[in-house]
């Protein structure tokens, strides 16, 4: 399995959640109407999607590493 699928997914994910969120909060924000509950969960599950993402690429990047500095002779 490519290691770095997962983490594709996570940025489109949160890609797509935070284009979503700002979307909707532009309306929101032109309509001079206070963002409704579920937006700002929604703005919620982007950020945790962000933190996610770049978590799993440090670990993924972390890996990496230490498989180059256990190869090395």
């Amino acid at each position: 399995m490519d290691p770095f699928l997962p983490i594709q997914w996570l940025l489109w994910a949160a890609a797509g959640a935070v284009v979503l969120g700002e979307v909707l909060g532009w309306r929101a924000r032109r309509t001079q109407h206070r963002s409704s509950r579920w937006q700002r969960r929604l703005r919620w599950v982007a950020i945790l999607f962000l933190v996610a993402a770049v978590l799993w690429f440090g670990i993924v990047v972390l890996d990496f590493l230490a498989f180059v500095r256990s190869s090395e002779v």
